[in-house]
């Protein structure tokens, strides 16, 4: 959610297996959920692995709203770690390598900047040889505006 947003909030009361839409209960008031400054998107939108190749790159662009802050993109970083780890690891840069000249490196730090407002990071996919069951599943994208900030 880009925008602040205000929600009603409904609730079923048990006494059936299944609520139809007129038997939901509504809370009086609402809730206010923040928007976020930044988002996120990337190209191909939905990347499907089985259709990508052995090796693969995806583009993430990370956007801020004008005027928002004041740091220049250039400094923005970004990683990709499994969800249940959250932001507190490392990169998995053998996975997802997004600077193959440097090698492993904890973080996305070389992006091209395209606006004063976002950043583009090119992430490789390497899927060369057989994907492991451990490896199939949900993975975060982390993102801080500098190496002193704290990752989101």
């Amino acid at each position: 959610v880009q925008t602040t947003q205000q929600y009603k909030v409904c609730y079923c009361d048990g006494k059936k297996a299944r609520c139809h839409e007129n038997e939901w209960l509504e809370v009086p008031g609402s809730i206010t959920v923040a928007g976020s400054s930044y988002s996120w998107s990337s190209s191909p939108a939905s990347p499907v692995l089985r259709k990508l190749g052995p090796t693969s790159e995806v583009q993430l662009t990370i956007r801020r709203p004008p005027f928002s802050d004041y740091r220049d993109p250039a400094s923005w970083e970004m990683k990709i770690v499994r969800h249940y780890f959250g932001c507190s690891v490392d990169h998995d840069a053998e996975k997802f390598p997004c600077n193959p000249t440097a090698g492993a490196t904890a973080s996305c730090t070389e992006q091209t900047v395209g606006n004063p407002n976002e950043a583009t990071w090119t992430v490789g996919m390497v899927l060369e040889h057989t994907v492991q069951r451990s490896d199939v599943g949900l993975y975060t994208v982390c993102f801080r505006t500098d190496a002193e900030a704290g990752w989101e």
